[in-house]
């Protein structure tokens, strides 16, 4: 077998590799959008019934008041600003009433808001991190890759192994933040 076939060879092995690898990054990120977006669905729905259960202690024009932290996304302040609002409501929540408008409902969900949004928080950032690292890695394999051709084979085959480590990291890096979804 000459140099050129097994040179052939192992471009073919280490492209076809990388685009094994980038499709199953691919799924994941999608898996992990998916995700994101349930969160911002759950969110809305304790949003809802945040503003449901200040309705049936008619005081929701003071829910209305505390509420514009959503309009730029900002569901910390919302959280607390709520918090806040059912302190200073506190005896207008029927002691016997039902359940859904009472001062411990309220307090369940804005728990599990404020854990919905950290955890929502901790994938975006998670996203931008693991999207930086997919950034470097197309550069490299896009500019070093045909830039070690020229330069020998020995660059070119190092090169293709760096890149497949990184690739490799990228997926196991993929695969964690998928799996930590729960």
């Amino acid at each position: 077998m000459n140099a050129a076939a097994v040179t052939d060879s192992w471009f073919y092995y280490f492209s076809s590799f990388a685009q094994t690898i980038a499709a199953i990054s691919t799924l994941l990120v999608a898996l992990a959008i998916i995700k994101l977006q349930s969160f911002s669905n759950s969110l809305n729905a304790i949003e809802r019934s945040c503003a449901e259960v200040f309705y049936q202690i008619d005081r929701l024009s003071d829910y209305h008041e505390i509420s514009t932290p959503l309009l730029q996304d900002d569901w910390s302040t919302y959280f607390d600003s709520l918090a806040n609002l059912a302190e200073r409501c506190e005896p207008n929540f029927a002691s016997g009433g039902p359940y859904t408008a009472s001062s411990t409902y309220l307090a369940v969900l804005v728990g599990q808001g404020r854990r919905l949004q950290q955890r929502k928080t901790t994938l975006h950032t998670s996203l931008l991190r693991a999207f930086g690292g997919t950034l470097v890695s197309v550069g490299v394999s896009v500019l070093a890759l045909p830039a070690a051709m020229w330069i020998s084979r020995s660059i070119l085959l190092f090169s293709w192994i760096c890149s497949a480590a990184v690739l490799v990291c990228l997926l196991v890096y993929y695969l964690v933040l998928v799996r930590n979804l729960k």
